[in-house]
């Protein structure tokens, strides 16, 4: 069985590959010594994540971060799992004097 690609999916398959190719190039050049984002990288470096690690904003920063997203993906999991169990719950007789 043979697949024919069309117009939409090779569009599609273009989209994702510039949206997500320059994320997939941040871990790359993070690790090289030059200032700019270009190829050929120059040399491998890890001077970049001394000097997060040794400033005391950026770990005050990095600490604000995970905390705010800890908080936010535990509010945002009860918020789900109570909106599915209410969609999910047969209707009480509380729901039919309401609606």
């Amino acid at each position: 069985m043979t697949r024919s690609f069309d117009g939409f999916s090779i569009y599609g398959v273009l989209f994702l590959i510039f949206l997500y190719g320059p994320v997939l190039l941040l871990p790359v050049f993070s690790f090289n010594d030059n200032i700019f984002a270009t190829f050929p990288l120059k040399a491998f470096t890890l001077k970049h994540y001394a000097s997060l690690a040794s400033s005391p904003s950026m770990i005050n920063s990095l600490k604000n971060s995970l905390l705010l997203g800890v908080g936010v993906s535990i509010l945002s999991t009860v918020l789900g799992l109570l909106a599915a169990l209410a969609i999910t719950q047969p209707p009480t007789i509380s729901a039919k004097l309401i609606g």
